[in-house]
């Protein structure tokens, strides 16, 4: 199964880099690749609720969501120890768009931030989800474009994402619904 799932992502990987992509993308998945940009973004999300006291919840539960999916991804990245796509094409650091990082390439940690981030907002701010949802894809799709990541890596830091953001999000509502109940029957 590993050996299908390899040779659909190198066949992806070959296809864009023979295609060579465009400066307007090159610009746009850069900016969006940027070590820290969508974890940047999700922390002034985080700041922003926090200051707002009808919405500090929010931001405990994407710090929470935020490091639980990385925690998992880090694990992932040491048991698999993928290399990256651009090691495998043979291509330098100085060739490549973005600086050309030696750790491990399954999962992606990118994609598990965006796609931990947009859950978490788009649960409790439900109108957001389409936007969210692409935005997050862009994301990921800007890994792969720049052949720091395979698809596959970045359909699996997708799913770390969102799978233990939605547990986070659910063991937090859980606490609060019992902390609140012991809290009303105090009073």
């Amino acid at each position: 199964m590993f050996d299908i799932i390899q040779s659909i992502d190198q066949s992806a990987i070959l296809w864009i880099y023979n295609w060579g992509g465009t400066q307007f993308l090159d610009f746009i998945f850069v900016f969006l690749s940027y070590t820290g940009t969508i974890r940047l973004a999700a922390i002034i999300l985080s700041i922003y609720f926090f200051w707002r006291p009808e919405t500090r919840k929010i931001s405990y539960v994407i710090v929470g969501a935020l490091l639980l999916s990385n925690f998992i991804i880090l694990i992932l990245k040491l048991a698999v120890d993928r290399p990256r796509p651009y090691i495998w094409l043979g291509v330098s650091d100085i060739e490549m768009l973005v600086e050309a990082s030696p750790y491990t390439s399954f999962p992606s940690g990118h994609s598990a931030s965006a796609f931990s981030t947009m859950i978490v907002v788009a649960w409790y701010f439900r109108k957001l989800i389409v936007f969210g949802m692409i935005l997050a894809t862009v994301a990921a799709v800007a890994r792969v474009y720049l052949l720091v990541h395979y698809p596959s890596d970045v359909f699996a830091g997708a799913i770390i994402g969102i799978a233990f953001s939605l547990a986070f999000i659910l063991i937090f509502e859980q606490f609060r619904k019992e902390r609140q109940s012991k809290t009303d029957k105090e009073i």
